[in-house]
């Protein structure tokens, strides 16, 4: 019972180290998206295959950016690579922050520029309001202020663009409809950019700036481990997509473990090579017991 509670903490520690690896998540978003787009490809045709064609595209996407591991071994582009990775933790943590921000003030903008508008996720989902309510304060974070749209005088709403009439947007959710005009929204919205572009980014900045000088100093080890990790990684890797039929057994099954059909077979077939290890091992440790008697010799004649 204890070696079986054992084992299922090291497939746990296991996976657990699997995962806690940028590289093998990435690979596992590659298999996903692979995955699914051949089974909407299959099993949800269609005529131009839109949808299917996105989700191939955007797997390619995320195996291209998984083969940048290979210039971890360059000595120059290793510790850049590095720095992103390092740099982009900084940057979700950042986003963890300027999500709340930028839904709170989308919100503030949407409930005073269309006011008793009460159709936020109706209709086809590509038209629900919730994309309008994040669409303006995310772009003012890249310093797009939009202020035509913020005091409802955009010139796009002169030209039968938008209604007015309560009926048509509600009935048709891919009508736009006409904002109303309201002081606070400049207000807010001027307090907004100042907090956002002054302070978030340029704080952001100054993570990025703490990341580099930090990775930099101690740029020589961090290559050489990352070196000797892609190494060690492909000299037993299995090519893709291969690897996909051994990848439940690398979880459940371990060549270290003696009940495992793997080590079995390297007993069986290493025989001659497993005898010389254990030659070599015993004359190992009779030259430690050597060495000790000679010592402790040394030790009553003084």
């Amino acid at each position: 019972m204890d070696d079986q509670g054992r084992s299922h903490r090291s497939y746990y520690r296991r996976m657990k180290r699997y995962f806690n690896d940028f590289w093998n998540v990435v690979d596992l978003l590659s298999y996903v998206l692979l995955i699914a787009a051949l089974c909407v490809r299959h099993f949800h045709p269609s005529q131009k295959f839109t949808v299917a064609r996105r989700m191939f595209s955007l797997s390619l996407l995320v195996m291209y950016l998984r083969f940048l591991e290979v210039f971890l071994i360059h000595r120059k582009l290793g510790p850049t690579l590095i720095m992103i990775k390092e740099m982009l933790k900084d940057l979700l943590g950042f986003l963890s922050i300027a999500v709340f921000v930028v839904l709170g003030v989308g919100i503030y903008y949407h409930a005073n520029l269309y006011p008793d508008h009460q159709t936020i996720l109706s209709g086809d989902w590509t038209n629900w309001r919730i994309w309008t309510i994040i669409y303006y304060p995310y772009w003012q974070l890249y310093g797009e202020l939009n202020l035509d749209y913020l005091d409802g005088s955009k010139p796009d709403f002169e030209k039968d663009k938008c209604t007015n009439i309560t009926a048509e947007w509600e009935s048709d959710t891919s009508q736009q409809r006409c904002p109303q005009e309201d002081w606070t929204i400049q207000a807010v919205a001027a307090f907004y950019l100042l907090f956002s572009n002054l302070l978030l980014v340029n704080l952001v900045i100054a993570m990025f700036s703490y990341t580099f000088e930090r990775v930099q100093e101690n740029s020589e080890k961090l290559w050489r481990f990352e070196r000797y990790t892609v190494i060690n990684d492909y000299d037993w890797r299995i090519p893709s997509p291969i690897n996909l039929v051994f990848l439940p057994y690398r979880f459940f099954c371990c060549p270290a473990q003696k009940n495992c059909c793997l080590y079995k077979c390297q007993k069986s077939c290493n025989k001659e090579k497993m005898t010389e290890e254990k030659k070599e091992e015993e004359e190992r440790e009779f030259r430690k017991n050597f060495q000790n008697i000679m010592a402790l010799r040394n030790h009553d004649k003084i």
